[in-house]
């Protein structure tokens, strides 16, 4: 009898599996996907036919990826893996600057062309320092608009190993790179300095940030600022706009033009307009989606209008938008490993940053 109901059980479950694979509205037939393991790779950054990798151990990777079929390692240096756990990276097409943020250390900056020439025998890892105090680096974000980089980090101050403070918080540094971090009549060698390296939102009475910040945006000169459940929008040089608190942990927030997308921890993303430069209230200005999801990062690529949302052990949501209006179409969902970020290689491939290593996904 025992025997007889343990059969009963597994044909149940072989059956009830076996719906799920076939009638999942989400799961497309017509996939390849194919995979790079070079560890837990945490964030990717698409320059043209370029891609720039960031893994948690085992350093920086770069990639031609201009033949989808077979990506092509141009770089790798795993120097930048020892000690740090790199999890967001930047290259500058402008001034030709790579950036990369260590989680709770420091940000680096590199030229890529010296980057590149294995035969220069330099270090080519540089920490971006305002003062002795700013490491603890939790995100940056890096305006190339201008003629000369720009970067607002944003560092925390723990009171109980810092002794200068007596509680804990969060600052964001600017640094404006003038000249250029390098002089290339130096053989590769920087010469490097600051011309402007500031506190951004200043840590005064008025305006001292949360140390609990998950996730931070710069749009359209303001800063967004997700500290748990409470989002908060400042004006570059630091006055409070508006604030709105929601139920849940927000864990990513993504601006574009006058919309806000917050992503928050099992209730996927709200979206809203911006109506002189506040959170609009008005229910027609108002839009969910995701729902019951856990949204850790949010890219948009304007060229093929996908709307890309990393859900972790759930995978990968892509929506259709124009980047402008409410109006946001689901396309698919990918079933990846645990993901950390996207990139659109093309229009019908993706690449995943998973905790296995590279996904790509050719539809």
């Amino acid at each position: 009898m025992i025997k007889f109901k343990l059969y009963i059980i597994i044909v149940f479950l072989c059956f009830f599996f076996s719906c799920v694979e076939n009638y999942n509205p989400f799961v497309r037939e017509d996939v390849d996907v194919s995979s790079i393991d070079i560890g837990e790779v945490r964030d990717l950054y698409l320059n043209n036919d370029t891609l720039f990798v960031a893994t948690e151990a085992q350093g920086i990777y770069v990639y031609d990826v201009s033949d989808i079929n077979n990506l092509q390692e141009i770089y790798s240096n795993a120097i930048w893996g020892l000690g740090k756990d790199i999890r967001s990276i930047y290259f500058s097409n402008n001034s030709q600057m790579l950036y990369a943020l260590d989680r709770f250390g420091y940000t680096y900056h590199g030229y890529f062309p010296v980057i590149l020439d294995q035969s220069n025998d330099v270090d080519t890892l540089f920490s971006n320092q305002c003062s002795v105090s700013n490491f603890h680096s939790t995100k940056m974000f890096i305006d190339d608009s201008n003629s000369f980089p720009e970067a607002y980090i944003l560092h925390k101050h723990n009171a109980d190993i810092e002794l200068y403070t007596d509680s804990s918080y969060s600052q964001i540094d600017h640094m404006i790179y003038n000249p250029l971090p390098f002089d290339l009549g130096l053989d590769g060698l920087y010469n490097l300095f600051f011309t402007d390296c500031t506190q951004s939102i200043l840590d005064t009475s008025l305006v001292r940030l949360d140390y609990n910040i998950n996730d931070m945006c710069f749009n359209n000169d303001k800063f967004f600022i997700a500290n748990q459940n409470n989002l908060e929008i400042y004006e570059k040089s630091g006055g409070l706009i508006d604030s709105k608190e929601f139920e849940e942990e927000i864990l990513s927030i993504y601006s574009k033009n006058d919309i806000l997308i917050v992503g928050m921890r099992d209730k996927g993303c709200y979206i809203t307009l911006l109506s002189d430069n506040s959170i609009s209230d008005d229910s027609s200005d108002i839009l969910s989606i995701a729902e019951d999801f856990t949204i850790y990062n949010i890219e948009y690529n304007s060229q093929y209008q996908k709307l890309i949302l990393s859900v972790g052990a759930k995978g990968i949501l892509i929506y259709d938008w124009d980047g402008q209006s409410s109006g946001i179409t689901f396309n698919m969902r990918l079933l990846s490993s645990y993901s950390f970020s996207a990139e659109f290689i093309d229009e019908n491939s993706i690449i995943v940053a998973t905790k296995n290593g590279l996904e790509l996904f050719d539809f």
